[in-house]
């Protein structure tokens, strides 16, 4: 789902706090085999549906369109189901084939027992920084606009900043990982907007099972998941396939053990990516 890290609701009072805090850049599973362009391939380029961010950006007259849909259900403090999409972020290639712009669509949420809304928009960038026969490096940056439902908006801008990699350990198997820094908003039960920061690094392992196929698992911890309550960790594992040059589908499945407050989260998910 794509640092493709898309934003979901919680299911009680901290509705309005998400799942992954942040609309941020998604990193795919990297591509294990070296090529003479790292970033060549839909695989090496889309950010679904890992929380790590891809550390190359779209080529110049490109465009590439990702989205996808997760069923979430919330356990402890505040039980529930949600279901989250487009999880749509619209990745425009530049005149610089290092760096791209973002337009991240905001997602809506459909509960079940409690409010549905829409979350926020957001607005980036993602770039390449440089890469060597083992490991490519990058980063992107990422403003949120607080434009959405009551029960789904951050209450005010939010800023995140990624470095993001990947590291080939040989023709199959290969490292990820994005450190984020990240300027946060969630509102308080008040409602009045309270900001906070959150270091999220990402960890991943990928299995490139053929030249169009990757499965991957990561680990993503959370330092805050809002103004005051405290730490988290995420789990993800997902396959990704790639129909051709131009398609990519993908599912997931992840969980979060009880945060700071009780609550307990997993989810299925699934993905489309388009790139002309």
């Amino acid at each position: 789902m794509g640092r493709g890290r898309f934003v979901v609701a919680g299911l009680s009072c901290a509705f309005a706090t998400a799942l992954f805090t942040a609309p941020a850049l998604g990193q795919t599973a990297p591509s294990a085999t070296p090529t003479p362009n790292p970033c060549d391939g839909i695989l090496n380029l889309i950010n679904r549906p890992t929380l790590a961010s891809a550390p190359c950006a779209v080529a110049p007259n490109h465009v590439l369109v990702e989205s996808g849909y997760a069923n979430v259900v919330s356990t402890g403090a505040g039980s529930g189901v949600a279901a989250n999409y487009p999880q749509a972020v619209i990745r425009v290639g530049t005149f610089d084939p290092k760096f791209e712009f973002d337009i991240f669509a905001p997602n809506y949420t459909h509960s079940n027992g409690a409010p549905s809304g829409w979350g926020d928009l957001a607005l980036g960038t993602q770039f390449n920084l440089g890469s060597n026969d083992k490991a490519v490096w990058g980063g992107g940056a990422i403003v949120s606009i607080p434009t959405g439902n009551q029960a789904f908006t951050a209450g005010g801008a939010q800023y995140t900043a990624d470095f993001n990699w990947v590291y080939n350990l040989g023709p199959v198997f290969g490292l990820f990982g994005t450190e984020s820094f990240n300027a946060l908003s969630a509102r308080s039960a008040s409602g009045a907007a309270q900001s906070y920061f959150a270091f999220e690094p990402s960890t991943g392992i990928s299995a490139q099972l053929s030249p169009n196929m990757v499965l991957y698992g990561e680990h993503t911890y959370f330092s805050q998941v809002g103004p005051g309550p405290g730490s988290k960790s995420s789990f993800d594992f997902g396959y990704e396939q790639a129909l051709n040059s131009h398609i990519e589908l993908d599912v997931e499945y992840g969980f979060s053990p009880p945060d700071p407050t009780g609550l307990k989260q997993h989810y299925f998910g699934a993905g489309l990516a388009f790139m002309n």
